[in-house]
């Protein structure tokens, strides 16, 4: 029940400060208030020891781990550098920022990443998109929960005083969703045998064989269609057959990523 409480609670507030400018989820923040002094030293105590500390965690609890990680940050307690990557597995989006833009993981606009997705927050925390990591199954709900395409109940939504002034509600939104997914995004394409998925290993989004599949923004997604575009007129025959997914996934990496 106390999950369901914290599900249920997720009128967007402020995150830390006014001037960081981001709001989050109520439930998971007012959890992770409740857990930030139980973690706080065990954190500090193997930052001081020279080690890097990872905070993960399954559905509510990797979306807890990664606002423990962002408040510790923000608040000084532990610098970005404490810290490896929080890697969140089926955990729904909290975090509602700022503008969303394309940088690199150094942070200088074009390189290092090589157009990763970036979130003003971490771009304000000196934190790379590395930072968090969110793994998830191809049809699981969770993570879409409050990621997925509000544009039928967007009006209503920003009509109510908790979620008026979301800049994902607005009409000039081009997505419209309460929170988004921080840093990388993961999809998992399970083999067609596993048990657990019954024979619907399958997404029409994803290439026809099983990986783990990095997601990209929009402008990076262009450029390797126009070079998997370019693979095609210029390959054999044969390769000429591969599908535009299998040929996307060949141009970046040669493989499920």
């Amino acid at each position: 029940m106390e999950h369901w409480a914290i599900n249920l609670s997720f009128d967007p507030v402020v995150f830390e400060s006014e001037s960081l400018g981001v709001r989050v989820h109520r439930g998971v923040y007012a959890a992770a208030l409740e857990l930030y002094t139980d973690v706080l030293p065990l954190v500090r105590a193997a930052a001081a020891a020279g080690r890097k500390v990872c905070l993960s965690g399954h559905s509510l609890g990797g979306s807890l781990a990664a606002a423990l990680m962002l408040m510790m940050a923000a608040r000084g307690d532990v610098p970005p550098r404490g810290f490896a990557p929080c890697y969140m597995f089926g955990s729904p989006a909290v975090f509602c920022a700022g503008p969303r833009h394309s940088r690199g993981d150094d942070g200088s606009g074009g390189g290092g990443g090589g157009g990763a997705l970036r979130h003003v927050l971490l771009d304000r925390l000196g934190m790379p998109n590395a930072s968090l990591v969110s793994v998830m199954m191809h049809k699981d709900i969770v993570p879409r929960a409050f990621a997925c395409d509000y544009s039928p109940v967007s009006r209503l939504l920003a009509a109510l005083p908790p979620f008026a002034g979301l800049h994902t509600l607005q009409p000039a939104a081009r997505h419209k969703q309460l929170y988004t997914h921080l840093g990388s995004v993961a999809v998992l394409r399970p083999d067609d045998g596993a048990p657990f998925v019954r024979g619907d290993a399958m997404h029409p989004m994803l290439p026809d064989s099983p990986g783990l599949y990095k997601m990209h923004d929009e402008a990076v997604l262009s450029q390797l269609q126009a070079e998997a575009a370019a693979a095609a007129t210029a390959a054999t025959p044969a390769e000429a057959s591969l599908s535009l997914p299998q040929q996307l996934q060949r141009l970046h990496g040669g493989g499920a990523r």
